[in-house]
């Protein structure tokens, strides 16, 4: 009774918030190697770090970076660095957002065609 109202209640939260039945962005890639789904929260935490230790990203980039759900995040740092990017020296939230519009874009229009 009281423990599925419980469980519906903060099922629909989850859904209200994105997290309810939408794939990750890089859900193509670790389904094909699960390898890659277990051991996401330690690459990402071991790239972030490797960057904020390089000077490619600054702290509230690796803690934003570091609690990334997607690998494709990982593109946000050239886009932040690089000398000749558009966003070279924006917040790594501005380059984060559009690095993963772009891959969100381009698999829209891959499924579209």
């Amino acid at each position: 009774g009281a423990a599925g109202a419980d469980a519906g209640s903060l099922g629909g939260l989850a859904e209200l918030l994105g997290a309810g039945g939408q794939k990750a962005s890089d859900a193509f890639l670790t389904d094909r190697l699960p390898l890659l789904q277990k051991l996401k929260r330690p690459i990402v935490v071991a790239f972030f770090a490797y960057c904020f230790y390089r000077g490619w990203i600054g702290r509230w980039g690796l803690l934003q970076g570091a609690m990334s759900s997607s690998y494709f995040d990982f593109l946000a740092v050239p886009l932040r660095a690089c000398e000749r990017s558009p966003l070279r020296g924006r917040a790594f939230v501005t380059t984060q957002f559009w690095a993963s519009s772009g891959v969100r874009l381009t698999g829209f229009l891959i499924r579209l065609a």
